[in-house]
């Protein structure tokens, strides 16, 4: 039987922090990752997934977190540095000349997007319903 999460506390916070980063840091006008707790989401979600893709995943984490040496400068993990600095780091990655450094990045955000948009909190402050979602069948259907 698989944990109830996919990655340690150390790896969610790792995730969170880089999902803080992804997600337009600045708005005020849209819920955070933080507050929908998207770390413990993802983690929770991808509990199933077999274990070297969990491996994988989690080292990236851990590489990301100790990459502000190389792309800033700063021996500094990730999720001790300033917010600031933060932001610059994950733009710097998003846009780095090689192409697998970017990929990195993209990955974790494209995979980060799926937990974040189908939130239904999030849903419904760009307005959808979230109808699409609910199941074909009558019996899981949410009745108003």
């Amino acid at each position: 039987m698989a944990s109830e999460h996919a990655f340690s506390p150390r790896v969610r916070r790792i995730l969170q922090a880089l999902c803080d980063r992804l997600f337009d840091p600045g708005r005020d006008d849209r819920t955070s990752p933080g507050d929908i707790g998207l770390a413990e989401m993802m983690s929770h979600g991808m509990s199933e997934t077999p274990g070297m893709t969990r491996l994988g995943l989690s080292l990236l984490l851990t590489v990301l977190n100790w990459a502000p040496v190389l792309f800033l400068g700063r021996f500094q993990r990730f999720i001790r540095l300033s917010v600031e600095h933060q932001t610059r780091f994950v733009d710097k990655v998003l846009h780095h000349p090689l192409r697998p450094v970017r990929l990195a990045m993209t990955a974790l955000f494209l995979m980060a997007s799926v937990y974040y948009w189908e939130h239904p909190q999030v849903l419904a402050e760009i307005g959808y319903d979230g109808l699409d979602l609910l199941p074909a069948d009558g019996d899981d259907a949410i009745h108003p």
